[in-house]
C-alpha cells in the first residue's frame, strides 16, 4: 500500500489510480485484513518468540542468544575455526550488540547460513545477514500495525486523486468548448456591449476569421461584430450563460421547407369541398 500511494502521489494518472484501486481491492476482499482485525496475525507473531527470551526489563538475554549461536556452529560438521571457544565468544557479543529483539530476526539468520552456507562464514557474513533480516522484519512489523492506518490513507488518497483527475477533465472540455468557433443560437459577450445571443454567422471572403451578428440583451440591438477578439463565447458555467437557442439561418437562395406537416398544402381540397372556404358571390350580367 505504501508503494502504492507513493506512486499515486508521485504520478497521479489514471494508470496509478487503477493500479491503487487493485491493491484496496485486494485486501478488502482477502482473508488479509479480518486476520489483522482480530488480531490474529500478531497472535502468531508473538506465539513465535520464546518466553524466556526477554528479561524483566525487555531487553533480549544473552543466554538466549548463546543457545542459538551454539546451536549455529554445531550444526556444520567441518570447520576451520582456530580458536572455536573465542570465535563464539566474539560472535555473541557482535550480535547482542545489534539487539535482535525479534526472536524470528536471529533464527532466519541461523536458518539462512545453515541451508545456503557449506561452511561456517565469517562473523561479518553472519551480521550482513542478522541486519538483512531484521531489517525484512521491521518492515513487517510496521506493515502489521499500520496497514490499516495505510488502508485509510490509500482510500482517502485515491478519493482526492478522483476529483483531481475529474477536475482537470473538465478544465480540458471546457478549455476546448470556450476555444470552440460560435455557431447561431449560442450565448457571447463583448467587451462593450456585454452578453448577447448569435444570431447569424457571416463568413468574409478572404478572412479567416467568422464574423457574426449578435443580439444583445443590454440594448436588444442586433450589431455585426468582425471576428473574435472582442467576443468570449460563453458556455454552461459562465455567468449570464443560458442554453443555446435553437434558430434556423435562411438563405435566400434555397427554398425554406415547412417545419410542421399540417404546414403543408392540401392539393384535393378545393372551393366546392371545403364548407370552410368562402366563395365568391356570383351576379348575373342582367
Amino acid at each position: 500500500m505504501s508503494n502504492a500511494a507513493r506512486s499515486l502521489k508521485q504520478e497521479p494518472s489514471d494508470s496509478e489510480l487503477k493500479r491503487a484501486r487493485t491493491v484496496l481491492e485486494r485486501y478488502a476482499t482477502s482473508g488479509a485484513r479480518k486476520s489483522v482485525a482480530d488480531g490474529h496475525l500478531e497472535t502468531l507473531l508473538n506465539e513465535c518468540e520464546p518466553t524466556d527470551w526477554l528479561d524483566d526489563n525487555g531487553d533480549v538475554r544473552k543466554s538466549e542468544i548463546a543457545k542459538m549461536i551454539a546451536m549455529l556452529l554445531g550444526s556444520f560438521s567441518t570447520s576451520n575455526i582456530p580458536n572455536p571457544a573465542v570465535f563464539a565468544q566474539v560472535l555473541i557479543d557482535d550480535v547482542m550488540a545489534r539487539n535482535p529483539y525479534f526472536f524470528v530476526a536471529l533464527e532466519c539468520t541461523c536458518r539462512e547460513i545453515r541451508t545456503r552456507q557449506k561452511f561456517m562464514p565469517a562473523i561479518c557474513e553472519v551480521i550482513s545477514e542478522l541486519d538483512k533480516q531484521k531489517d525484512a522484519w521491521d518492515e513487517r512489523d510496521d506493515a502489521l500495525h499500520e496497514i490499516e492506518d495505510r488502508y485509510a490513507e490509500l482510500v482517502k488518497l485515491v478519493a482526492s486523486t478522483e476529483q483531481k483527475l475529474e477536475a482537470e477533465a473538465k478544465a480540458v472540455q471546457r478549455k476546448a468548448a470556450k476555444a470552440a468557433p460560435p455557431v447561431v443560437g449560442d450565448r457571447v459577450r463583448h467587451l462593450k456591449f456585454g452578453a448577447g445571443t448569435v444570431t447569424e454567422r457571416i463568413e468574409v471572403w478572404g478572412d479567416r476569421h467568422d464574423h457574426h451578428r449578435v443580439l444583445f440583451d443590454s440594448s436588444g440591438e442586433s450589431r455585426y461584430v468582425a471576428g473574435m477578439d472582442c467576443l468570449e463565447k460563453l458556455i454552461e458555467g459562465d455567468e449570464t450563460y443560458t442554453a443555446p437557442i435553437l434558430m434556423l439561418e435562411h438563405n435566400s437562395s434555397l427554398p425554406m421547407a415547412p417545419l410542421h406537416d399540417e404546414c403543408q398544402t392540401d392539393t384535393n381540397r378545393t372551393l366546392d369541398s371545403d364548407p370552410k372556404v368562402s366563395r365568391p358571390i356570383a351576379f348575373d350580367s342582367d
